[in-house]
């Protein structure tokens, strides 16, 4: 049985570790990317070999071609090409040091090539959240089309106004992930006087509660009451066309939003807008991290790291100020 594990090619063994992501119920975006990494892999190598017969040698040389490789971006439609991101490259070696984790345990593999090269340093940017006003124009942003290019001062009302502001509302106000709002259903709603919440399973199959206020209680009501008949095993949010939006729908939608309104907007920044404008507003740590669904504090204390970068916020705190 060992021999005839050994005896697996890379494809067969990349096929194998999908369908036990799927069983583990890694989320679908999870399963894509490592996909994408496994078939960027295969195309370098230009051959399938045994995964037993790659070497840490064959991993290096990936890495180094991925983060020099001038590649056209994927998609229709035709885009001058460019140069990775450092992040995506290190997404690749992710991927491929999960895989590996995943054929040592089960012997296809007798080493763990992957970590036998040094990751990609990746330099994170600081993490600006929106402001007040920014996100009080975007909610603005959800009511009219833009300006007629025949007509600069007029302006249509647009007829996903309620979906879209529900959209923010729920990704600002109760943090939820971009993956985790594409699979919501209905039945997942339970409305309360203060209200309401939303059950969740999130990242690694985990259920947790999620809180919204009044103004997201009220955008809900509006929205399934533009929706009679609805039934409560129905996805929440639908794309134009009636069917489950998924997670690059959203956020093409909400890049379109900000663009109306002259700034670059994702789900995940509106995520880290709504934690760090709570924090502001007095909620601890410990509260977050449960709502957001962190396994790890320091996940949620780069949050914490964020919204202290409000300047204004911090001189409302001075202490000399408040001296009588």
């Amino acid at each position: 049985m060992s021999a005839q594990k050994n005896a697996l090619t890379f494809t067969q063994a990349v096929d194998a570790h999908r369908r036990w992501c799927q069983a583990a119920n890694y989320s679908q975006s999870t399963v894509e990317g490592y996909t994408v990494a496994y078939q960027f892999f295969i195309k370098h190598l230009g051959q399938d070999p045994l995964i037993s017969a790659i070497t840490a040698d064959h991993i290096e040389a990936f890495m180094a071609w991925a983060i020099t490789d001038d590649s056209a971006p994927r998609g229709g439609i035709p885009r001058p090409p460019r140069r990775r991101k450092p992040k995506t490259v290190l997404n690749y070696y992710i991927a491929l040091s999960s895989l590996w984790t995943w054929a040592v345990k089960r012997k296809m593999a007798a080493e763990h090539v992957v970590k036998q090269v040094k990751p990609l340093k990746v330099n994170k940017e600081p993490t600006v959240p929106l402001t007040k006003e920014q996100m009080g124009n975007l909610f603005q942003a959800t009511r009219r089309s833009r300006s007629w290019s025949t007509n600069p001062l007029v302006t249509t009302a647009r007829p996903t106004h309620q979906r879209d502001n529900l959209i923010l509302c729920l990704l600002y106000d109760t943090m939820i992930r971009a993956e985790e709002l594409c699979q919501l259903r209905i039945r997942d709603i339970t409305f309360d006087r203060g209200g309401g919440s939303l059950y969740i399973w999130g990242k690694g199959n985990k259920p947790r509660m999620v809180y919204f206020a009044t103004q997201t209680k009220r955008a809900l009501r509006e929205y399934l009451a533009a929706r009679p008949g609805y039934k409560p095993d129905e996805r929440l949010i639908l794309t134009d066309q009636g069917r489950p939006m998924n997670r690059n729908s959203l956020a093409k939608l909400v890049k379109r939003l900000g663009e109306k309104i002259g700034i670059r907007v994702t789900p995940h920044l509106l995520r880290i807008t709504g934690a760090c404008h709570r924090l502001n507003n007095g909620l601890n740590v410990v509260d977050l991290q449960r709502v957001m669904g962190h396994s790890d504090v320091k996940t949620t204390m780069r949050y914490v790291a964020a919204a202290r970068q409000n300047e204004d916020d911090i001189r409302r705190t001075s202490p000399v100020d408040r001296l009588d």
